[in-house]
């Protein structure tokens, strides 16, 4: 299934798609709540999400008027809802948060790197450098990565760290990059060809899982 986000969301809106407000509303809450899971509670994209969502409820009713000119289930999520259901999210997210630095925060779980260079071996450090499929990578490289929900694009990544864990499987550690379909904007807001965005989000992931180098450019290089 593939992953929402708001340009699909929208081009699904625009060609009719939905035909309950219930509907659209529970796609819209879906990718707004992804971006929440996905994000530090310090993050911008995840203060982004909260507010947009507020916006959208807001709106909802204000063009309902609250239920007398529209009457749907989704008028029973309110901004109340909302906050209760990100405060409770703040408070489950901030216990991992804080027992993880964030440079080594990754979303399977991998203890940080005093951890992993202990005594007990649970994994070793690689010089920074490994090859796969003939291409030597380090920190500091762009790369592909193989999308984790069918349907979407690969994903890209800068590379932080490389190693080996306990298992003997190469890993990698680095920051999501996202693409303005990714992301959460103003519709008129205009992007240049294939600009992408470094969010707060990183990720742990087996080097087999890098699907080819990345070429990423500053704006002044671009230019």
């Amino acid at each position: 299934v593939r992953g929402l986000s708001l340009d699909l969301i929208k081009r699904r809106l625009d060609k009719g798609v939905y035909k309950r407000l219930d509907r659209f509303q529970e796609d819209v809450f879906s990718c707004l709540e992804r971006a929440r899971r996905l994000s530090r509670t310090d993050s911008q994209p995840f203060e982004d999400s909260v507010e947009l969502q507020a916006f959208f409820l807001r709106t909802r009713d204000e063009v309902t008027k609250n239920g007398d000119l529209l009457h749907s289930p989704a008028l029973n999520y309110t901004l109340l809802d909302l906050s209760n259901q990100v405060a409770e999210l703040k408070r489950l997210k901030f216990q991992q948060e804080s027992s993880l630095p964030m440079e080594e925060e990754s979303c399977d779980g991998n203890e940080n790197k005093e951890q992993e260079t202990s005594s007990s071996g649970n994994a070793t450090e690689n010089g920074g450098t490994m090859s796969f499929n003939q291409e030597v990578y380090r920190a500091g490289d762009f790369a592909y990565i193989e999308p984790t929900e069918r349907g979407m694009e690969y994903g890209v990544v800068l590379i932080e760290r490389l190693w080996t864990n306990a298992e003997g499987q190469q890993m990698l550690y680095g920051n999501l990059f996202y693409r303005p379909s990714e992301t959460y904007h103003v519709a008129s807001r205009k992007f240049l060809d294939k600009e992408l965005f470094k969010s707060d989000a990183h990720i742990a992931v087996p080097l087999s899982k890098i699907a080819g180098r990345c070429c990423v450019l500053s704006v002044k290089d671009y230019f």
